[in-house]
């Protein structure tokens, strides 16, 4: 199995690109992505904002090497 992340502020494009996709491959919508690869996902439609977070990692590090505090 492999996984695709299709990210665009355009919903044709995205549209397209499903449709395209899905002619070759099987496909199944998971919905949003709250994380990928480790990084958690931060989304406001109403304010356009979409944001990054490496809290998680950064916390795990800081962790391992005894300087949570």
């Amino acid at each position: 199995m492999d996984d695709v992340l299709l990210a665009t502020n355009d919903i044709g494009i995205f549209n397209e690109t499903e449709i395209f996709l899905s002619k070759d491959f099987e496909m199944k919508d998971l919905g949003e992505a709250p994380f990928v690869f480790g990084i958690q996902i931060h989304r406001d439609r109403t304010l356009g904002i979409l944001g990054l977070s490496h809290r998680n990692y950064i916390e795990k590090v800081l962790k391992r090497f005894g300087m949570q505090d």
